[in-house]
């Protein structure tokens, strides 16, 4: 016997399509408990490795920037607010187009600090070098056991990021 037209006959399985939204609704609920778990994504290990990431891209930028106009620039780090475990970096540049200008970097989600006592240091855009190297370790905001990481400048300009001290 053969179905009537518009009729529909007996099924033994899903289509392919009800198998795909299926799949989307599990896979979803998944992906939000997942997230739920973790924190939302965010922990203080990866806020640490941003700001230090973010503290390298801004100096190297503005050593770029140095480099280009051959001129330097002077970089004060002093604490802020009284704060003496939080830092600002502030340029003050000494020639080129922003001759007398000055830029501050700021972190507002960890604690950034020199390792030294040392808060004036000279880059030389032409020679591309700084006097004396630095070394700023970057800590979580508020203080904890969490990950610390270093921003180590040497003496010829080379910016990286490490888990120790030098």
């Amino acid at each position: 016997m053969q179905p009537k037209p518009g009729s529909y006959p007996n099924r033994n399985a899903f289509s392919l399509v009800e198998l795909i939204i299926v799949l989307l609704i599990i896979i979803t609920l998944s992906g939000g408990i997942t997230v739920a778990t973790m924190g939302g994504g965010i922990n203080e290990d990866s806020v640490i490795q941003r700001e230090a990431d973010d503290l390298v891209l801004w100096l190297s930028d503005r050593m770029a920037m140095a480099q280009t106009e051959e001129c330097g620039f002077r970089l004060y780090v002093l604490g802020h607010g009284g704060s003496a475990v939080n830092a600002d970096l502030t340029i003050i540049w000494l020639g080129g187009r922003l001759a007398n200008t000055s830029e501050t970097y700021r972190s507002a989600k960890a604690y950034i600090w020199p390792e030294s006592q040392v808060n004036q240091f000279y880059y030389d855009g032409e020679w591309q070098t700084l006097t004396p190297a630095l070394t700023m370790s970057v800590k979580p905001m508020p203080p904890s056991k969490g990950k610390k990481l270093y921003v180590i400048v040497s003496g010829t300009g080379y910016i990286r990021v490490s888990t120790k001290s030098q």
